[in-house]
């Protein structure tokens, strides 16, 4: 295989073992680097054009330095599958006698490495291995861990059974119970962070009835939906656009001709005033014939009891 192809597969990016491999000669790489052709990214790794370099070519580079058999880890996994923003520095797996250094790099050494997997040109371990790692690194963020996990199972790059069995390989990990919890509710339908607080903070801490996660009805799907008061709940993570508001709206247009309410929330709503967004959503549950009474979540709640009479 020519250099050019095998440069082209890696983002521009070469070793020089690969070079040489490929039919050039050390004199030839030598002249390229000090002509400028090419930019020297770590020792004896290339990137083959004298143009910008990368977030892919970098990747490529502390791959190809950090020698065979190396593949990437933690939140560089997550970036590689495109579910994370590029990571400040790069996490790579090598075999445990492997001594080196890579600049921008963190390298972790084990015994038993993990099957690589190919994504996107890259060597990386599973989306479930990396969530459990992070997850397992001291000063781990539980809101993190929901957000990635939620994403990839909603992606169809994961599912919670195979995080489940990944956690379950582990003597020991520091946030065991929270990640089993996060699992249960992901299986349930949450596909976000913004979900999840509101099945929490607002339907669960404060004992309101129970909600079926993205139900789909025809064209369109709830998010939350209790058929049996016709009441459906929209939650706006911090992604949404204003793209989204035709067909949301045509959404709960639909909803409306079956005879169901929609209630709607931003991010801000339920992670800054769940309390709020619960006493609406008892109100207008209670209209469709709810007989129960919302609980205080905490002495400082400003969810107030229903009215005795609401029939």
């Amino acid at each position: 295989m020519s250099w050019k192809r095998v440069a082209s597969r890696q983002h521009g990016v070469i070793s020089v073992q690969q070079a040489l491999e490929a039919g050039l000669t050390p004199g030839t790489v030598r002249a390229r680097s000090k002509g400028g052709q090419w930019q020297r990214l770590h020792r004896g790794v290339y990137l083959t054009h004298s143009g910008p370099v990368s977030d892919e070519a970098v990747a490529h580079g502390v791959l190809l330095a950090a020698g065979p058999d190396a593949v990437l880890g933690h939140d560089s996994v997550l970036w590689a599958w495109g579910l994370q923003s590029v990571p400040s520095r790069w996490t790579v797996f090598v075999p445990h006698d492997r001594r080196r250094r890579v600049d921008g790099a963190v390298l972790v050494r084990l015994r038993d490495m993990p099957r690589a997997r190919h994504v996107n040109g890259y060597h990386v371990t599973s989306v479930q291995r990396a969530i459990v790692d992070l997850a397992d690194l001291p000063g781990a963020v539980v809101d993190d861990i929901i957000a990635v996990t939620a994403k990839a199972c909603q992606k169809g790059f994961t599912a919670p059974e195979r995080i489940s069995m990944e956690l379950a390989s582990r003597r020991a990990h520091r946030m065991r119970r929270p990640l089993r919890l996060i699992l249960g509710d992901v299986e349930e339908g949450v596909e976000s962070l913004a979900e999840h607080r509101f099945l929490h903070r607002v339907v669960r801490e404060h004992g309101l009835p129970g909600f079926v996660m993205q139900v789909v009805s025809g064209r369109s799907r709830a998010d939350f939906l209790n058929e049996e008061f016709a009441v459906s709940a929209e939650v706006d993570g911090l992604a949404f656009h204003a793209g989204r508001f035709r067909s949301d709206r045509r959404r709960d247009r639909k909803a409306s001709a079956r005879g169901v309410l929609t209630l709607r929330a931003t991010w801000w709503d339920v992670d800054d005033e769940p309390c709020d967004v619960a006493q609406d959503l008892a109100q207008t549950l209670a209209q469709r014939g709810w007989t129960g009474q919302p609980s205080p979540c905490s002495p400082t709640c400003s969810v107030l009891s229903m009215p005795g009479d609401q029939g």
